[in-house]
Order: structure tokens, then C-alpha cells, then sequence
């Protein structure tokens, strides 16, 4: 993945959920993708963490997004790799990184969200 395509996902995906749109944020996601996020494990506990496919995802974040309050997420590093990215940034939770891997049609597949303690 190249540092100019790690970047400009990296600023969508950050616009899209600052902005609270779904569908925006869900377009970078192949069908059938599987998120692993430990709060996952809080918002819908019979997902043990793990979220699997497009639909799931979106129900998940689906409520997140209808939380209150006045959140935002800054970005602060984006970091490439073969077919993969890690974005670092700032949520409403303290420093988060995210670790997208990408299919043959640049939609992330597989991704691992990791919090700090």
C-alpha cells in the first residue's frame, strides 16, 4: 500500500466518522470483513469482540454513532505496510490504533482495533 493511499483512506475514514456517516465509513469495508474491537464487547457482548461481515459492523456503529455527547477523532500517524495500514489517532477514549488489512479490490477485509490501557 502506497503512503499517499494509506493517507487518503486514513483522512476519509477520519471525516467520515467525525461526521457521523455510516454509509461513508462502511464504504471502505468489503462485504464480508471481520473486525475485531474490544468494545465490541461492551456495545454487543455476544460478539465476544469479533464482528463479522458489513452488516454487523454496521450495527455496531450504528449505535456508537447515536451515542451523545460531542466526540472526534484526530489523527496522528498512519503507518503502511503490504496490503495493510495502521492508523493511530485520538478518540474520545484516549490514543487508539487500528490495523486494516485489504483485499484485491482496496477494501479492507480484516482489521484489529487496539486501545490503550
Amino acid at each position: 500500500m502506497s503512503p499517499q493511499a494509506a493517507s487518503d483512506f486514513a483522512n476519509a475514514w477520519i471525516r467520515a466518522w467525525n461526521a457521523r456517516d455510516l454509509p461513508s465509513i462502511l464504504a471502505g469495508y468489503a462485504d464480508d470483513c471481520v473486525l475485531h474491537t474490544p468494545l465490541a464487547q461492551w456495545l454487543a457482548p455476544s460478539t465476544q469482540g469479533v464482528l463479522l461481515g458489513k452488516p454487523a459492523m454496521a450495527a455496531y456503529w450504528g449505535k456508537a454513532l447515536q451515542r451523545p455527547g460531542k466526540w472526534q477523532f484526530a489523527l496522528t500517524h498512519v503507518h503502511t505496510g503490504v496490503n495493510s495500514m495502521g492508523l493511530a489517532y485520538e478518540g474520545p477514549l484516549g490514543p487508539v490504533t487500528e490495523f486494516c488489512f485489504f483485499n484485491n479490490q482496496h477494501l479492507v477485509c480484516l482489521a484489529h482495533v487496539l486501545y490503550a490501557p
